[in-house]
């Protein structure tokens, strides 16, 4: 079994990209003060109530503040909850999900033009998953999105796994076989990197 709903409103904002929003937060930033590519191992309390943070690479910088954008396995969460705190070792959902980009015409020719005549996100619900797909970069890029309810085969810490057509097809075996899903499924399959989280 399986049908279709409409994620649309009347005010419903506006989808966007992390890449995109990201390159936007980050326009207003001198490059000189872009630290990239670095991975925080300690923040560090100083007296004058700015922070040090200490980078893997031996680096250190201060700051006034530190926004905690570094991940659920980040050492923010350490900083602001406090060593020890139960909090601090995340747990899974229950689900994972897969996600690619491809081109507006591609999506078109995989999904059907008429999920397009409109830029909403529209998703369908089989047997323990959910397809979702919206339009991003004004009209060029489609995201679609293949979610699933995790089995026995999944580890208790195990955050990610490779994912190729076969095992993408096995996990949606039970769901009503429509364009919609082979659509879906062609559309997941096309871009790198082919993992599921």
């Amino acid at each position: 079994m399986s049908f279709v709903f409409d994620l649309a409103a009347e005010d419903r904002g506006k989808v966007v990209h992390r890449a995109a929003l990201l390159t936007e937060l980050l326009k207003p930033i001198a490059l000189e003060k872009m630290h990239t590519n670095k991975k925080l191992t300690r923040i560090e309390d100083l007296e004058t109530g700015r922070v040090r943070i200490h980078f893997a690479d031996g680096e250190s910088i201060e700051a006034d503040s530190i926004i905690g954008a570094d991940g659920v396995h980040g050492q923010v969460r350490s900083y602001v909850l406090g060593e020890g705190h139960p909090a601090l070792k995340p747990k899974i959902g229950g689900f994972w999900d897969a996600r690619a980009l491809v081109p507006m015409e591609k999506a078109k020719d995989l999904l059907g033009k008429q999920y397009f005549e409109e830029q909403r996100q529209y998703g369908w619900v089989g047997e323990g998953g959910f397809f979702m797909h919206d339009v991003l970069d004004n009209g060029e890029t489609v995201q679609g999105v293949l979610c699933g309810v995790m089995d026995e085969t999944w580890g208790e810490d195990e955050w990610k796994r490779d994912l190729d057509r076969s095992a993408l097809e096995k996990i949606c075996e039970k769901w009503t076989d429509t364009p919609i899903k082979r659509g879906m499924i062609e559309v997941r399959h096309s871009k790198k990197p082919r993992e599921i989280y």
